[in-house]
C-alpha cells in the first residue's frame, strides 16, 4: 500500500489548479470541486513497516461490496466530488478493481489510484488506461534492494520493478513516492537517479512519521532536518530532463486568505468499511471524528450530517477563527484543548458548572484571588526567592514578583486556570490601571468589555482565543453577562477587597510597576492536581525557596475521606513536596479563613481548629510550625491566617 507523508512544518510543492488557499493541507485540494481518498480495501500483499492503516494479508470482514461504492461514487459526485485517490491496502487485490475505475471514469472523476505495482499485468495496465486513470503513485522507498526491503518486507523489491515498467511501458503517468527514513536518507540523488533511468514521470520525496504500524515507535525516522533533506532535492529538479522532482512536506499558510480546514467539506476520507473521516490524519490522530456509521448502513449525505462530522467542521472553523493557519494535525495539543473546550461549553456542562468540583479539570474560574495577599505576602520576605504557588487566578504570581520573587511557577488543576492567567497577563501589559480594574470587576458594567477583549485577543495563545471565543459566543456576545455567568466564582469579589486585598491594584503606581515585571515569557506552569504535583515537579531536579498552596488544605476532608485527613494531607503531600524545599525554604501549606472560628468554620474542615492545625503540623522532623494572622477578607471583625512550615529549624 501507499503510506503518505504525516504533516509536518516545511514547504509543500502544489500543482496549478489547486487551491493555494489550502497550502496547509498536504492534500492537494482543488480550486473546484473537492478531493476524496477512498481505502477500498484493508487487505495487502504487503507487509510494510510503516503502513498507515497497518493493513493485512487476509481480506477484512465488512469491506464495502462493489455496489456500495458505486452508489457513494454517484452520491460524491452530487456533492461535488471531482478528484478521487484510491488507495489500500494494494488495491489490486480487489476482483473488482478496474470496474470500479471504469465506473469513476464514466462519472467524470479525475482519478488516480496508489499502488505497490506487485499486481499490475499488462491487461491491468491497459485497463488503467481505458478508465482514464491519471496518476499511478507507486510507494517504492529506495534504490536498491535493501533499502526498499528494510521498511517493506521481503521479495518486495523486485515485484514492485516489474509493474512499474509495465506502467511505463503503456504510457501511464507514473509517479514513484519514496519515504525518507534513517537509512535511505542519505540516497538522494541516486534515487533520482535510479526514477530516471526507470522513464517514470515523476518522483516525490516525504518524511516517514511515527504513525500507523509505526505509532510512537522513532527506530526509523530520520535524523536530518527537513530543510537539510530539501536543500539536496532542490537542486535535482534541474537535472534530469523530463522527470519532475519534488517533495511533500507541508507548510503554515499565510496569515491572510487562508481556508479553514477542508476536512469533511473539500476533502473526505473514506476507509473499507465505509467510515468517512475529515482526512486520514485526522483518523489516526483523532478517532472520535470518524462516523459511527458506515456508508453499508447509511447514505452519504446522513454521514456527512452525523455528530462525529459536524463536530469536526465546527471544531475547524473556530480554530481557524482563533488563528490556526495550518493543519490541525501539526498540533494535537490545540486540537485535544479545542475538544476540552467543547465539552465545557456543551449545554449539559454549562448549566452544570456551578455545581462542579471546586477543584476539578473545569472548576469555575476565581478573577481574583479571595486571599488577603496583601495580608501576608509583605511577611514571608519574597525577595530573590524561586518561589511555587498555586495558579488560580494569577494573583499569586503577579503579587510575588511585584514584592520582589525572582522565578515563580504556577501549578493549578483546572485546565483553564492557565489560560484566564494569560488573558489577564495581557491585560496587565497592554491595558490601564483603570481599564484593567473595568475589565475583570464583577460588579462594573463594563466588565469583560467585548471591545476591549478584542483590543487583546491577538496577543493571546490559540487555545485562551478559543476559550474566550467561545465563551463570549455563549453569552451572546455580552461580556458582563460573561463575567456574571457560571464560568466564574464571584465570591468575597467585592471591588473594595479585590484592590485593597491585592498589592498590584492598590494604586496605578502598583500597578505600573507590577506591568514593568511581567517579563517577556509567560511562567512556567503545570497543570497537576497537588496530589500528583511530586511526580510532575520529579521531571527536574528544580527546588523552591517558597511553596505557596493557597487553600487547598481547607479541602482536605474531600481529597481523603478517612479520618485524620489532615494527618493524611500532611503524610501524601506536604511531606513528599518538603523534598523539594530549599534548606530554610518554607511551604506555607494552607491559607486559613475565620481562624477564630466566628462563623463556624470547623463545621466545614478541622483545619479551622487550633489544636487540629498543630497536632497535623506542629511535630514534622527538621520543620518549624509557625502561624500568622492578618484582617480577613469576610468581614473587618474576622482574622483570617497562614499556617507556615519552616524548613531547617
Amino acid at each position: 500500500m501507499n503510506s503518505s507523508p504525516a504533516p509536518s512544518r516545511v514547504k509543500t510543492k502544489h500543482r496549478a489548479g489547486f487551491d493555494e488557499s489550502y497550502a496547509f493541507c498536504l492534500f492537494r485540494i482543488p480550486k473546484h470541486g473537492g478531493r476524496v481518498i477512498w481505502q477500498v480495501t484493508n487487505q495487502c500483499n504487503y507487509n510494510c513497516c510503516y503502513c498507515i492503516f497497518s493493513s493485512t494479508f487476509k481480506k477484512p470482514k465488512g469491506e464495502l461490496e462493489t455496489r456500495h461504492v458505486m452508489r457513494t461514487l454517484d452520491a460524491l459526485k452530487t456533492r461535488g466530488f471531482t478528484h478521487l485517490k484510491v488507495t489500500g491496502g494494494e488495491p489490486f487485490v480487489r476482483k473488482d478493481m478496474l470496474e470500479i475505475l471504469q465506473y469513476a471514469h464514466g462519472l467524470g472523476f479525475e482519478t488516480d489510484i496508489s499502488s505497490n505495482a506487485s499486481s499490475i499485468t499488462q491487461n491491468i495496465a491497459e485497463g488503467l488506461v481505458a478508465a482514464g486513470v491519471t496518476t499511478v503513485h507507486v510507494s517504492l522507498d529506495g534504490h536498491t534492494l535493501e533499502l526498499q526491503e528494510n521498511v517493506r518486507g521481503n521479495n518486495t523489491f523486485d515485484r514492485t520493478i516489474r509493474g512499474i515498467k509495465l506502467l511505463v511501458a503503456n504510457g501511464l503517468y507514473t509517479r514513484i513516492g519514496c519515504l525518507l527514513y534513517k537509512d535511505n536518507d542519505r540516497f538522494i540523488p541516486e534515487m533520482a537517479a535510479f526514477c530516471a533511468d526507470l522513464g517514470v514521470n515523476e518522483v516525490i520525496f516525504s518524511y516517514l512519521e511515527a504513525v500507523g504500524r509505526l505509532h510512537g515507535d522513532t527506530s526509523l525516522i530520520s535524523r536530518r532536518s527537513m530543510e537539510e533533506l530539501i536543500s539536496q532535492i532542490v537542486p535535482l529538479q534541474q537535472a534530469y530532463g523530463r522527470l519532475k522532482i519534488s517533495y511533500s512536506f507541508t507548510e503554515d499558510a499565510p496569515k491572510s486568505g487562508c481556508g479553514t480546514c477542508p476536512g469533511a467539506t473539500k476533502f473526505l476520507s473514506i476507509d473499507y468499511l465505509g467510515r468517512i473521516s475529515p482526512c486520514t490524519w485526522v483518523a489516526e490522530r483523532q478517532p472520535q471524528f470518524i462516523s459511527k456509521k458506515t456508508l453499508k448502513d447509511a447514505t452519504l449525505d446522513e454521514l456527512l450530517e452525523s455528530d462525529e462530522i459536524r463536530s469536526y467542521t465546527a471544531m475547524a472553523g473556530r480554530l481557524n477563527e482563533a488563528g490556526m493557519n495550518r493543519c490541525p494535525m501539526t498540533d494535537v495539543h490545540a486540537v485535544e484543548e479545542a475538544q476540552r473546550i467543547e465539552q465545557f461549553f456543551a449545554a449539559s456542562r454549562a448549566s452544570a458548572f456551578a455545581d462542579s468540583p471546586k477543584f476539578g479539570p473545569h472548576a469555575q474560574l476565581y478573577a481574583f484571588s479571595t486571599e488577603n495577599i496583601s495580608g501576608y505576602f509583605p511577611q514571608l520576605a519574597l525577595q530573590g526567592k524561586n518561589v511555587l504557588t498555586v495558579g488560580g487566578s494569577g494573583d499569586h504570581l503577579i503579587n510575588a514578583r511585584l514584592l520582589g520573587a525572582g522565578n515563580v511557577t504556577c501549578f493549578d488543576l483546572n485546565e483553564f486556570a492557565p489560560l484566564l492567567f494569560e488573558l489577564k497577563r495581557q491585560a496587565l501589559l497592554h491595558l490601564s490601571y483603570g481599564d484593567f480594574c473595568r475589565f475583570f470587576l464583577s460588579e462594573d458594567g463594563s466588565a469583560f468589555d467585548h471591545d476591549i477583549y478584542r483590543r487583546l485577543r491577538e496577543r493571546l495563545s490559540l487555545a485562551t482565543r478559543y476559550f474566550f471565543d467561545r465563551a463570549y459566543e455563549t453569552n451572546g456576545g455580552d461580556g458582563a453577562r460573561l463575567r456574571r455567568s457560571p464560568i466564574f466564582r464571584t465570591t468575597h469579589e467585592h471591588t473594595d477587597r479585590v484592590l485593597k486585598n491585592n498589592p498590584y491594584l492598590l494604586s496605578p503606581n502598583a500597578f505600573g510597576e507590577a506591568k514593568k515585571l511581567q517579563g517577556d515569557s509567560a511562567p512556567a506552569w503545570i497543570t497537576a492536581d497537588i496530589r500528583d504535583l511530586q511526580q510532575a515537579l520529579s521531571k527536574t531536579d528544580e527546588t523552591f525557596d517558597l511553596m505557596l498552596l493557597s487553600n487547598i488544605a481547607d479541602y482536605a476532608h474531600h481529597m481523603f475521606a478517612n479520618e485524620p485527613y489532615l494527618e493524611r494531607f500532611r503524610d501524601a503531600i506536604i511531606a513528599p513536596l518538603l523534598n523539594r524545599l530549599s534548606d530554610r525554604g518554607s511551604i506555607v501549606l494552607s491559607y486559613v479563613y475565620d481562624m477564630d472560628n466566628r462563623h463556624g468554620s470547623d463545621q466545614r474542615s478541622k483545619l479551622n481548629g487550633l489544636a487540629e492545625r498543630r497536632r497535623a503540623f506542629g511535630g514534622i522532623p527538621g520543620t518549624r510550625y509557625e502561624e500568622t494572622r492578618f484582617p480577613s477578607v469576610i468581614d473587618e471583625l474576622t482574622t483570617d491566617g497562614v499556617a507556615v512550615l519552616r524548613k531547617g529549624a
